[in-house]
């Protein structure tokens, strides 16, 4: 196992978290970026990506150490890791010196018979011997493209256990003794599972290589549907703060504990609640153990004939196509179908995409609003989501919407125009390019009023048009505001 550093209590970044950053410099030894987060696609029309220099250039400023904490390159299916996305988590480690970096336990695409399509949410892979192998496959790739420590993350799973699958603690314990890697350990995803319905923490703890967890991640939930939810939404919950301070003392290579907030629930949540939260979290990086002894490989026993009746493949197909509602009928789905988790998934990834969509169409989804009324609106972006299946930029969801609306040809005055207006300051912020965009009503009367939600009133009818540049955007203290509404969009549900 390789020796890492000792780098203590952090706190996950987010564009905007500067300021809770110098709030907390005395509490705050080193910060986790999620790298997706400040990449933008090179433009509405491709599928490269660049790294925001801005964003990273203030990230570089704070001279602590720095975590990279992937959300785009999930290593628990079969599709294996996009390559595109490889090479700028390369620059991205290189420029932040990170000494590990981690991923997700899970899959975010699958494929059937209409092709490759993503799932809009991380969904957890089948437990089985099988997977295990695709999980080693997918992580040993990672692993040596990167050529820095891996570590993964143990996800959430809101589907109910499985009998023809190992236990969480067995098939976690599987994958990283299997693939040699650390694991980080979401304490409030193990214990989400264990609220839902899956194994005992207890029993899970007894089961996985505690001398392989590295970093822990601690965050705040919410009970919704019946459900407990990871929504890192704010305190750490006392009984698990009680679980991490009887665990700690036993993780002999723990390197890290860090906070999850996300970036919504900072305004209700306050920076002197993160500081409460950080000086609770000193108190179990105290109470680390001092020895790191060393660990060895375990191998595994793979049984020689098939246990099974499904594969991973028809795994990730059956379990992709159910939560985004497209048609699947096979052994599987019909196990599936009754889970209520399945309904949950898809109000989740309903709410994360809706929130893509408003936050990037802000004028043009408050014009239907305005003009349809809020129920019909609703009902538009939900028949939307049925029809077609997710993106994982936000741009990219929000040209397909667009399209969408424009096919369905809404009698919606004014939405052709200040679609294509959206359009053209997404499609800016996004290359740079300055761009015209032609109004048959007179515009900053038509767009200002959408902006406060009213109705425009008899706007002056004629040729307008608008010159959109980006030093145009920047001069209206907007860029920023409006290039965090285009960043990637990570494929966990956050509330």
């Amino acid at each position: 196992m390789v020796k890492l550093p000792k780098l203590g209590v952090g706190i996950t970044f987010f564009s905007g978290f500067e300021s809770v950053l110098r709030d907390n410099v005395d509490l705050i030894d080193v910060i986790e970026i999620e790298p997706q987060t400040i990449w933008k696609q090179e433009s509405l029309e491709s599928n490269k990506y660049l790294i925001n220099y801005d964003i990273l250039k203030s990230i570089k400023s704070f001279e602590i150490p720095k975590l990279v904490h992937s959300v785009g390159l999930p290593v628990g299916g079969t599709h294996l890791p996009d390559s595109n996305q490889i090479s700028l988590l390369k620059k991205m480690i290189s420029e932040l010196d990170a000494p590990w970096m981690s991923e997700h336990l899970s899959f975010n695409q699958a494929k059937n018979d209409n092709g490759n399509f993503f799932t809009g949410f991380f969904l957890p892979p089948s437990q089985t011997f099988e997977s295990v192998k695709s999980c080693i496959k997918s992580i040993n790739h990672l692993k040596k493209k990167v050529s820095i420590p891996l570590a993964i993350e143990v996800g959430v799973n809101y589907l109910k256990p499985r009998k023809d699958e190992l236990s969480d603690g067995q098939f976690i314990s599987a994958v990283t003794n299997g693939a040699n890697c650390g694991i980080l350990l979401d304490l409030h995803n193990i214990w989400t599972n264990s609220i839902n319905g899956h194994q005992n923490v207890s029993d899970f703890l007894k089961e996985i290589p505690l001398e392989r967890v590295w970093e822990i991640h601690v965050a705040g939930g919410f009970e919704e549907d019946g459900y407990w939810l990871d929504a890192h939404s704010g305190e750490i919950p006392k009984p698990l703060f009680n679980l991490a301070k009887k665990l700690i003392p036993k993780l002999t290579n723990l390197s890290a504990i860090i906070f999850e907030l996300f970036p919504s629930y900072y305004p209700q949540f306050g920076s002197s609640d993160i500081r409460s939260q950080l000086k609770l979290i000193h108190k179990l990086w105290n109470n680390r153990p001092t020895q790191s002894p060393k660990v060895e490989s375990l191998s595994i026993q793979f049984p020689k004939k098939k246990l099974f009746i499904y594969t991973p493949i028809e795994w990730e197909k059956t379990l992709g196509s159910l939560v985004t509602h497209q048609q699947i009928d096979n052994q599987l789905s019909r196990e599936l179908y009754d889970d209520p988790a399945i309904k949950l998934y898809k109000k989740l990834i309903h709410s994360f995409r809706a929130s893509m969509i408003i936050q990037t169409l802000k004028i043009t989804t408050r014009l239907l609003s305005l003009t349809l009324g809020k129920v019909h609106f609703n009902e538009l972006l939900e028949k939307y989501f049925k029809e077609l299946t997710p993106n994982q930029f936000a741009s990219s969801e929000a040209k397909q919407f667009t399209h969408y609306l424009l096919n369905k040809k809404l009698k919606v005055q004014y939405l052709d125009e200040v679609i294509a207006f959206e359009l053209a300051v997404i499609s800016t912020l996004l290359d740079n390019k300055n761009r015209i965009v032609r109004f048959d009503h007179e515009p900053l009367p038509v767009l200002m009023s959408i902006l406060k939600n009213v109705l425009p009133s008899k706007p002056k009818k004629g040729n307008f048009e608008i010159e959109i540049t980006s030093d145009s955007i920047k001069n209206l203290n907007k860029k920023q505001k409006l290039e965090q509404q285009f960043e990637w969009q990570s494929m966990r549900w956050h509330h």
